[in-house]
């Protein structure tokens, strides 16, 4: 889990670029290891590693240890997730288990697939 901060600075790549190849950069801010925060995590970090494989960082802040980081970035709900690149922002409130819902409020496109397994 990386606690650090995100960059906003990124700069958005130029038209006509490859959604697949552009790097996704994803704030979750959580509340300590409340049952919904653990959610939450477990679903952006399987989002991330699922459907954005290589290409999504995923910064996780707790804001029980930087309490200052809410009120700097607006948040007023925990877990809230944002999307500070590529461009526009976009910001989700709740566990995110919904992986499609996600992906469509985030305005993202899978890298691909996800492995299905075969019986």
């Amino acid at each position: 889990m990386q606690r650090s901060q995100p960059s906003h600075r990124a700069q958005p790549k130029a038209p006509g670029s490859p959604a697949s190849r552009t790097r996704v950069d994803l704030t979750l801010y959580v509340a300590d290891q409340t049952p919904r925060s653990a959610l939450a995590i477990d679903s952006c970090t399987a989002l991330c590693e699922t459907y954005l494989h290589g290409r999504c960082r995923l910064t996780i802040i707790d804001l029980y240890e930087h309490p200052a980081w809410a009120k700097r970035d607006d948040i007023v709900a925990v877990p809230t997730l944002i999307k500070h690149h590529p461009h526009p922002v976009r910001t989700l409130i709740g566990t995110l288990t919904d992986p499609a819902q996600v992906l469509a409020g985030l305005d993202l496109a899978p890298t691909a697939a996800p492995k299905k397994d075969q019986a």
